[in-house]
């Protein structure tokens, strides 16, 4: 199985996300930009948390420990982890946490016998200068161009 969590455009200092289990849509995300963790591929571990007092999925993330998917409202309430919810308030807040599920979805996957692992991924950067177009039932595909500032001497 894998989570992925797709990030999206920083704002007010989080980052939103969308999240996928083997492709299937699942929940929102969210991070505090400051301490987000790098992009990349990490294996998972579930346990449980004496913060919490409950079970919680952990990525092994090089140099960091603690690294969890919980619940959160706001950027504020996650240092490094990454929040996990039904639903997103607004672009920089979510609510209802779906971490004892994904725990759950995650557990039952792994006893099965599948490997388990977290990808996480930042925006795709040709967006902020490429663009689609429909044209005539067809997708085109086109790059603007930024000017170039002339540098002084």
């Amino acid at each position: 199985m894998i989570i992925k969590v797709q990030r999206e455009k920083a704002i007010n200092g989080a980052i939103p996300s969308r999240v996928y289990l083997d492709s299937a849509f699942f929940g929102y995300g969210l991070e505090n930009e400051y301490f987000a963790i790098p992009a990349g591929k990490y294996d998972v571990s579930g346990k449980r948390s004496e913060k919490f007092g409950s079970n919680k999925l952990y990525l092994s993330v090089p140099d960091r420990s603690g690294i969890m998917f919980h619940g959160a409202n706001d950027k504020d309430d996650l240092r490094g982890c990454i929040g996990i919810a039904s639903t997103r308030s607004s672009a920089d807040t979510i609510k209802n946490d779906l971490s004892s599920e994904l725990y759950e979805r995650v557990n039952n996957a792994a006893n099965a016998g599948e490997g388990v692992a977290a990808v996480v991924v930042d925006p795709v950067p040709w967006l902020k200068i490429a663009g689609l177009v429909a044209v005539g039932g067809c997708i085109v595909y086109y790059i603007t161009k930024r000017k170039k500032r002339k540098t002084r001497k």
